[in-house]
């Protein structure tokens, strides 16, 4: 049986080098290889993060000002950082306990549910902007689901939060987030390579961490990965 780190570099793999989704109802239409001979690759973007981090809170409110400058030439994601435990409620352990959990199980589920990043990102924000220590409570779930305009009971989001799927999906995501070795929170990486985190501070940022840095940046590396449309 191969290792869970195997399958992991093979998950990874095969996103980097598979056909990109195309528009559906549901985002799992396969767009025809002839089509995608007409696109631009897009950067991955990740964000590894605790969703009652202070630092992770930071991190977004910068993203949160970034992400309109660069959406269209950007995939997101939020992978989440944590001890993989089976004596824990969750099979994780998280810095600040089972209901920051909790919170990235709610944020996790939400985005499975809605895959662009332009409906669930608003549910994030609104996390963060009350109290860090409420994230994760399911009052708060459902009052940001309404401000993202979706409904926490019908849109299925109440019985993935609350069941084994968000827990697995929690699970999946510290996996990842151990395979890309990243251990702060938060980190910020441009297809799977760190380029900046913020721990107390702003660090390992040697090309900086402004919005125009990390726009700059995007632009940067979306005009590297998509230089073989200007060869002749």
């Amino acid at each position: 049986m191969l290792s869970s780190t195997w399958l992991l570099a093979g998950l990874l793999a095969s996103a980097h080098a598979a056909p990109r989704l195309g528009p559906s109802n549901n985002g799992l239409t396969f767009q025809s290889p002839d089509r995608l001979a007409d696109e631009k690759q897009l950067v991955s973007v990740k964000l590894a993060v605790m969703s009652q981090c202070p630092d992770a809170q930071i991190c977004e409110q910068v993203w949160d000002k970034t992400i309109p400058k660069v959406a269209d030439k950007i995939t997101l994601e939020l992978v989440y950082i944590g001890k993989l435990d089976q004596r824990s409620k969750y099979g994780v352990k998280c810095m600040h306990g089972e209901l920051e959990c909790a919170g990235n199980i709610q944020q996790l589920c939400f985005a499975r549910h809605f895959p662009n990043y332009k409906e669930w990102w608003p549910f994030v924000s609104c996390q963060n902007y009350g109290s860090l220590k409420n994230v994760g409570t399911e009052s708060v779930a459902r009052s940001c689901a309404k401000v993202a305009g979706k409904d926490w009971d019908a849109d299925g989001l109440a019985s993935c939060a609350s069941g084994e799927r968000g827990a697995r999906l929690l699970r999946e995501s510290v996996r990842i987030a151990e395979y890309l070795g990243v251990e702060k929170s938060c980190s910020v990486l441009l297809n799977d390579r760190v380029i900046c985190i913020h721990d107390g501070t702003w660090k390992s940022c040697s090309e900086g961490h402004e919005v125009s840095d990390f726009v700059r940046q995007v632009e940067d590396e979306y005009r590297r990965i998509n230089a073989y449309d200007h060869e002749a």
